[in-house]
Protein backbone atom coordinates (compact mmCIF):
# COMPACT_ATOMS: atom_id res chain seq x y z
CA UNK A 1 0.00 0.00 0.00
CA UNK A 2 1.86 3.11 -1.33
CA UNK A 3 2.50 5.78 1.77
CA UNK A 4 -0.38 8.18 0.36
CA UNK A 5 -2.59 5.87 0.59
CA UNK A 6 -1.77 5.66 3.87
CA UNK A 7 -1.58 9.60 4.80
CA UNK A 8 -4.48 10.23 3.21
CA UNK A 9 -8.08 8.65 5.58
CA UNK A 10 -5.25 10.37 8.53
CA UNK A 11 -5.63 13.81 6.26
CA UNK A 12 -9.12 13.22 6.33
CA UNK A 13 -9.68 12.67 10.00
CA UNK A 14 -7.68 15.63 10.66
CA UNK A 15 -9.83 17.66 8.62
CA UNK A 16 -12.70 16.37 10.17
CA UNK A 17 -11.58 16.82 13.97
CA UNK A 18 -11.03 20.69 13.05
CA UNK A 19 -14.30 21.20 11.62
CA UNK A 20 -15.88 19.31 14.33
CA UNK A 21 -13.46 21.27 17.20
CA UNK A 22 -14.62 24.49 15.30
CA UNK A 23 -18.24 24.09 15.12
CA UNK A 24 -18.09 22.83 18.95
CA UNK A 25 -16.18 26.31 19.77
CA UNK A 26 -18.62 28.55 17.94
CA UNK A 27 -21.49 27.11 19.88
CA UNK A 28 -19.71 27.05 22.84
CA UNK A 29 -18.33 30.96 22.83
CA UNK A 30 -22.10 32.09 21.52
CA UNK A 31 -23.63 30.57 24.51
CA UNK A 32 -20.68 32.22 26.55
CA UNK A 33 -21.12 35.76 24.74
CA UNK A 34 -24.71 35.83 25.67
CA UNK A 35 -24.02 34.73 29.00
CA UNK A 36 -21.62 37.39 29.82
CA UNK A 37 -23.97 39.89 28.16
CA UNK A 38 -26.86 39.09 30.93
CA UNK A 39 -24.10 39.32 33.62
CA UNK A 40 -23.26 42.65 32.56
CA UNK A 41 -26.81 43.88 31.92
CA UNK A 42 -27.63 42.61 35.68
CA UNK A 43 -24.36 43.84 36.99
CA UNK A 44 -25.45 47.65 36.03
CA UNK A 45 -28.64 47.89 37.76
CA UNK A 46 -28.47 50.32 40.51
CA UNK A 47 -30.21 50.10 43.70
CA UNK A 48 -30.97 46.08 43.32
CA UNK A 49 -29.96 44.10 46.64
CA UNK A 50 -26.75 42.32 46.76
CA UNK A 51 -26.19 39.12 48.45
CA UNK A 52 -23.79 39.31 51.20
CA UNK A 53 -22.37 35.33 50.96
CA UNK A 54 -21.44 33.87 47.61
CA UNK A 55 -24.43 31.67 46.04
CA UNK A 56 -23.71 27.75 47.11
CA UNK A 57 -22.07 25.37 44.53
CA UNK A 58 -25.79 23.88 43.55
CA UNK A 59 -27.16 27.31 42.93
CA UNK A 60 -24.44 28.26 40.18
CA UNK A 61 -24.65 24.99 38.47
CA UNK A 62 -28.48 25.90 37.98
CA UNK A 63 -27.28 28.92 36.40
CA UNK A 64 -24.58 27.55 34.19
CA UNK A 65 -27.11 24.56 33.21
CA UNK A 66 -28.95 27.58 31.59
CA UNK A 67 -26.22 29.42 29.77
CA UNK A 68 -25.09 28.15 26.03
CA UNK A 69 -26.71 26.00 23.34
CA UNK A 70 -28.68 22.58 23.64
CA UNK A 71 -25.67 20.44 23.45
CA UNK A 72 -23.69 22.06 26.03
CA UNK A 73 -26.48 22.32 28.67
CA UNK A 74 -27.35 18.36 27.75
CA UNK A 75 -23.56 17.79 28.45
CA UNK A 76 -23.90 19.73 31.30
CA UNK A 77 -27.03 17.95 32.87
CA UNK A 78 -24.95 14.44 31.44
CA UNK A 79 -22.56 15.02 34.02
CA UNK A 80 -21.97 14.44 37.76
CA UNK A 81 -22.28 16.93 40.57
CA UNK A 82 -18.61 16.18 41.58
CA UNK A 83 -17.42 16.31 37.95
CA UNK A 84 -19.23 19.54 37.53
CA UNK A 85 -17.50 21.28 40.18
CA UNK A 86 -14.11 20.01 40.18
CA UNK A 87 -14.65 21.68 36.23
CA UNK A 88 -15.56 24.81 37.89
CA UNK A 89 -12.68 25.27 39.72
CA UNK A 90 -10.28 23.73 37.44
CA UNK A 91 -11.91 26.79 34.59
CA UNK A 92 -11.77 29.63 37.68
CA UNK A 93 -8.45 29.13 38.36
CA UNK A 94 -7.22 28.91 34.80
CA UNK A 95 -9.03 32.44 34.58
CA UNK A 96 -11.28 30.86 31.65
CA UNK A 97 -14.21 32.68 30.00
CA UNK A 98 -15.84 29.04 29.14
CA UNK A 99 -18.67 27.88 30.67
CA UNK A 100 -18.70 24.84 32.69
CA UNK A 101 -21.28 23.32 29.92
CA UNK A 102 -19.25 24.10 27.09
CA UNK A 103 -16.10 22.40 28.53
CA UNK A 104 -17.96 19.45 29.04
CA UNK A 105 -18.83 19.48 25.54
CA UNK A 106 -15.93 20.13 24.01
CA UNK A 107 -14.19 17.14 26.16
CA UNK A 108 -17.85 14.63 25.36
CA UNK A 109 -17.29 15.05 21.82
CA UNK A 110 -13.25 14.22 21.69
CA UNK A 111 -13.94 11.24 24.05
CA UNK A 112 -16.87 9.78 22.21
CA UNK A 113 -16.93 11.07 18.92
CA UNK A 114 -13.08 12.12 17.60
CA UNK A 115 -11.09 9.87 19.48
CA UNK A 116 -12.56 7.01 18.40
CA UNK A 117 -13.09 8.30 14.80
CA UNK A 118 -9.48 8.91 14.41
CA UNK A 119 -8.39 5.06 16.38
CA UNK A 120 -10.77 3.75 13.88
CA UNK A 121 -9.19 5.39 10.44
CA UNK A 122 -5.34 4.79 12.15
CA UNK A 123 -6.56 1.56 12.35
CA UNK A 124 -7.89 1.34 8.88
CA UNK A 125 -4.68 3.17 7.23
CA UNK A 126 -2.12 1.14 9.02
CA UNK A 127 -3.88 -2.19 10.48
CA UNK A 128 -2.65 -4.12 13.26
CA UNK A 129 1.22 -2.56 13.32
CA UNK A 130 2.55 -1.02 15.93
CA UNK A 131 2.01 2.07 14.76
CA UNK A 132 -1.09 2.03 13.74
CA UNK A 133 -2.48 -0.01 17.60
CA UNK A 134 0.18 2.87 19.10
CA UNK A 135 -1.85 6.29 17.32
CA UNK A 136 -5.63 4.29 18.17
CA UNK A 137 -4.27 4.58 21.84
CA UNK A 138 -2.86 7.92 21.77
CA UNK A 139 -6.51 8.80 19.58
CA UNK A 140 -8.56 7.30 22.36
CA UNK A 141 -6.48 8.42 25.52
CA UNK A 142 -5.05 11.18 25.18
CA UNK A 143 -7.51 13.15 22.98
CA UNK A 144 -10.49 13.35 25.63
CA UNK A 145 -7.45 14.85 28.20
CA UNK A 146 -6.09 17.57 25.94
CA UNK A 147 -8.57 20.32 27.12
CA UNK A 148 -7.82 19.21 30.94
CA UNK A 149 -4.48 20.10 30.66
CA UNK A 150 -4.29 22.96 28.45
CA UNK A 151 -6.67 24.47 31.14
CA UNK A 152 -4.12 22.80 34.41
CA UNK A 153 -0.80 24.38 32.26
CA UNK A 154 -2.83 27.27 31.91
CA UNK A 155 -3.40 27.49 35.54
CA UNK A 156 0.47 26.30 36.53
CA UNK A 157 1.25 29.37 34.58
CA UNK A 158 -0.79 31.57 36.90
CA UNK A 159 0.21 30.47 39.65
CA UNK A 160 3.81 30.54 39.03
CA UNK A 161 3.30 34.70 37.99
CA UNK A 162 1.42 34.50 41.15
CA UNK A 163 4.26 33.41 43.02
CA UNK A 164 6.91 35.80 41.43
CA UNK A 165 4.73 39.00 42.03
CA UNK A 166 3.52 38.26 45.36
CA UNK A 167 6.05 39.46 47.64
CA UNK A 168 6.15 43.18 45.89
CA UNK A 169 2.78 43.12 46.18
CA UNK A 170 2.30 42.31 49.90
CA UNK A 171 5.49 45.34 50.34
CA UNK A 172 3.09 47.66 48.78
CA UNK A 173 0.39 46.78 51.55
CA UNK A 174 2.72 46.84 54.58
CA UNK A 175 3.61 50.29 53.24
CA UNK A 176 0.17 51.82 52.89
CA UNK A 177 -1.19 50.19 56.16
CA UNK A 178 1.72 51.64 58.18
CA UNK A 179 1.46 54.68 56.90
CA UNK A 180 -2.30 55.10 57.82
CA UNK A 181 -4.46 53.09 54.95
CA UNK A 182 -7.40 50.86 56.27
CA UNK A 183 -6.79 47.11 54.66
CA UNK A 184 -9.90 48.17 51.96
CA UNK A 185 -7.37 50.86 50.99
CA UNK A 186 -4.40 49.17 50.68
CA UNK A 187 -6.31 46.42 48.46
CA UNK A 188 -7.17 49.54 46.41
CA UNK A 189 -3.58 50.85 46.07
CA UNK A 190 -2.00 47.14 45.09
CA UNK A 191 -4.88 46.92 41.80
CA UNK A 192 -4.79 50.39 41.01
CA UNK A 193 -1.10 50.81 40.99
CA UNK A 194 0.38 47.26 40.21
CA UNK A 195 -0.18 45.23 36.88
CA UNK A 196 -0.35 41.02 36.33
CA UNK A 197 -2.01 38.66 37.38
CA UNK A 198 -1.97 39.74 41.28
CA UNK A 199 -3.42 43.19 40.40
CA UNK A 200 -6.45 41.28 38.19
CA UNK A 201 -6.86 39.24 41.68
CA UNK A 202 -7.22 41.90 44.00
CA UNK A 203 -9.08 43.97 41.68
CA UNK A 204 -11.76 40.89 41.55
CA UNK A 205 -11.56 41.08 45.46
CA UNK A 206 -12.17 44.84 45.67
CA UNK A 207 -15.42 44.06 43.02
CA UNK A 208 -16.58 42.04 45.80
CA UNK A 209 -16.06 44.00 48.63
CA UNK A 210 -17.81 46.69 46.53
CA UNK A 211 -21.17 44.66 45.35
CA UNK A 212 -21.80 43.65 49.28
CA UNK A 213 -19.96 40.41 49.96
CA UNK A 214 -18.41 39.96 52.99
CA UNK A 215 -14.61 41.05 53.47
CA UNK A 216 -13.98 37.34 54.94
CA UNK A 217 -16.73 35.85 52.45
CA UNK A 218 -14.48 37.37 49.58
CA UNK A 219 -10.77 36.60 51.02
CA UNK A 220 -12.36 32.74 51.02
CA UNK A 221 -13.86 33.04 47.40
CA UNK A 222 -10.44 34.61 46.58
CA UNK A 223 -8.41 31.58 48.11
CA UNK A 224 -10.69 29.31 46.31
CA UNK A 225 -10.35 30.44 42.85
CA UNK A 226 -6.83 31.31 42.82
CA UNK A 227 -4.34 28.18 41.55
CA UNK A 228 -1.42 29.85 43.89
CA UNK A 229 -1.07 27.93 47.55
CA UNK A 230 0.67 31.52 48.70
CA UNK A 231 -2.26 33.52 47.96
CA UNK A 232 -4.60 30.65 49.58
CA UNK A 233 -2.10 31.45 52.75
CA UNK A 234 -2.55 34.83 52.81
CA UNK A 235 -5.97 35.11 52.46
CA UNK A 236 -6.16 32.29 55.62
CA UNK A 237 -3.90 34.25 57.31
CA UNK A 238 -5.40 37.97 56.61
CA UNK A 239 -8.85 36.34 57.56
CA UNK A 240 -7.80 35.18 60.86
CA UNK A 241 -6.01 37.84 61.65
CA UNK A 242 -8.94 40.15 61.03
CA UNK A 243 -11.43 37.62 63.57
CA UNK A 244 -9.02 37.34 66.05
CA UNK A 245 -8.25 41.39 66.19
CA UNK A 246 -4.62 41.50 65.50
CA UNK A 247 -2.75 44.08 63.84
CA UNK A 248 -3.03 44.13 60.02
CA UNK A 249 0.68 45.51 59.26
CA UNK A 250 1.94 43.13 61.60
CA UNK A 251 0.42 40.12 60.04
CA UNK A 252 1.10 41.98 56.45
CA UNK A 253 4.99 42.12 57.43
CA UNK A 254 4.79 38.32 58.91
CA UNK A 255 3.49 37.34 55.49
CA UNK A 256 6.17 39.22 53.53
CA UNK A 257 9.00 37.78 55.12
CA UNK A 258 7.46 34.21 54.70
CA UNK A 259 6.47 34.45 50.91
CA UNK A 260 10.05 35.77 50.07
CA UNK A 261 11.28 32.97 52.32
CA UNK A 262 9.25 30.01 50.21
CA UNK A 263 10.59 31.94 46.80
CA UNK A 264 13.89 31.96 47.86
CA UNK A 265 13.54 28.10 48.78
CA UNK A 266 11.88 27.05 45.54
CA UNK A 267 14.83 28.89 43.48
CA UNK A 268 17.12 26.74 45.77
CA UNK A 269 15.37 24.04 45.02
CA UNK A 270 15.77 24.28 41.01
CA UNK A 271 19.45 25.12 41.71
CA UNK A 272 19.71 21.59 43.29
CA UNK A 273 17.19 20.25 40.50
CA UNK A 274 19.57 21.22 37.42
CA UNK A 275 22.63 18.74 37.49
CA UNK A 276 19.99 15.82 37.55
CA UNK A 277 17.96 17.45 34.54
CA UNK A 278 21.50 18.50 32.83
CA UNK A 279 22.42 14.48 33.28
CA UNK A 280 20.87 13.29 30.20
CA UNK A 281 22.45 16.03 27.66
CA UNK A 282 25.68 15.37 28.84
CA UNK A 283 25.87 11.71 28.79
CA UNK A 284 23.92 11.43 25.51
CA UNK A 285 24.86 14.75 23.39
CA UNK A 286 27.90 16.16 25.06
CA UNK A 287 30.35 13.02 26.19
CA UNK A 288 30.07 11.50 23.01
CA UNK A 289 30.83 15.05 21.13
CA UNK A 290 34.27 15.44 23.69
CA UNK A 291 35.27 12.06 22.75
CA UNK A 292 34.71 12.40 18.85
CA UNK A 293 37.00 15.33 19.03
CA UNK A 294 39.69 14.50 21.77
CA UNK A 295 39.80 11.16 19.81
CA UNK A 296 39.33 11.45 16.66
CA UNK A 297 43.02 12.36 15.21
CA UNK A 298 44.14 9.65 17.16
CA UNK A 299 42.16 7.47 15.99
CA UNK A 300 42.65 8.45 12.38
CA UNK A 301 46.71 8.39 12.53
CA UNK A 302 46.54 4.97 13.60
CA UNK A 303 44.37 3.80 10.92
CA UNK A 304 46.95 5.25 8.56
CA UNK A 305 49.69 3.61 10.75
CA UNK A 306 47.74 0.05 9.79
CA UNK A 307 47.58 0.51 6.35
Amino acid sequence: MPISAQIAPLLAAAVVFVAVLGIVLLVGSRGSGMEQRLAGAGSSDVGRPRATIAPPASESFRKQEKTGGRLARLAGRSAKEDVRESTRKMLEQANSTMSVNTFLLIRSVLMVGVGPFLAIMSLVAYGLKPIGIGAAAISLLAFPRLPGMMMKRKAKTRAKEIERSLPDALDLMVVCVEGGLSLDGAILQVATRTKGVVADEFRHLQRDMQTGMGRRDSFLALAARSPSDSLSIVCSTITQADKMGMSVATTLRALTETMRTRRRQEAEEKARKAPVKMMPFLIFFMIPALFVIILGPTVLQVMKMMK
